[in-house]
C-alpha cells in the first residue's frame, strides 16, 4: 500500500516536473522531447530500484521472523532451564547463609548482654 502511493507520488512529480520543465524551459522542441525522454526513464529506474530494495528489505524481515520463530522457543527454554539450575544451586547455600547470620548475631546479641 505505502509502495504504491509512493510510487504513484514519485510519478506523478515526474510529470509535473516534466511538464514544467517543458513549458518553462528556453529549449527547441527536440532538445526538449529528449530531456523528457531522459527524465521519465530516470524516474522509471528508479522506481524499479525502489521496488527492488523493498522486495529486499520484505525478503529480509520475513527471513528474521521466520529465523526468531525457530529459534526464541529454544533460547527462552534454556534460560529457563539455566535459572532452575541456579535457583536449585543456590537454595540450599542461602539457607546456610540464614543460618550463620542467625548465629552471628545470637553471638551479638550475647557478647552485649554479657558486657
Amino acid at each position: 500500500m505505502l509502495l504504491k502511493q509512493f510510487t504513484k507520488g514519485l510519478l506523478v512529480g515526474s510529470v509535473i516536473g516534466s511538464v514544467s520543465g517543458l513549458v518553462l524551459a528556453p529549449r527547441s522542441g527536440k532538445d526538449t522531447k529528449k530531456k523528457l525522454t531522459k527524465d521519465l526513464d530516470e524516474a522509471s529506474q528508479l522506481t524499479m530500484d525502489l521496488t527492488q530494495s523493498l522486495n529486499k528489505f520484505y525478503f529480509s524481515v520475513n527471513q528474521l521472523k521466520e529465523t526468531s520463530e525457530m529459534i526464541l522457543p529454544e533460547v527462552i527454554e534454556d534460560l529457563e532451564a539455566t535459572f532452575n539450575t541456579f535457583r536449585f544451586q543456590t537454595e540450599p547455600r542461602m539457607k546456610q547463609i540464614a543460618t550463620q547470620v542467625e548465629v552471628i548475631s545470637q553471638q551479638v546479641h550475647d557478647l552485649e548482654q554479657s558486657s
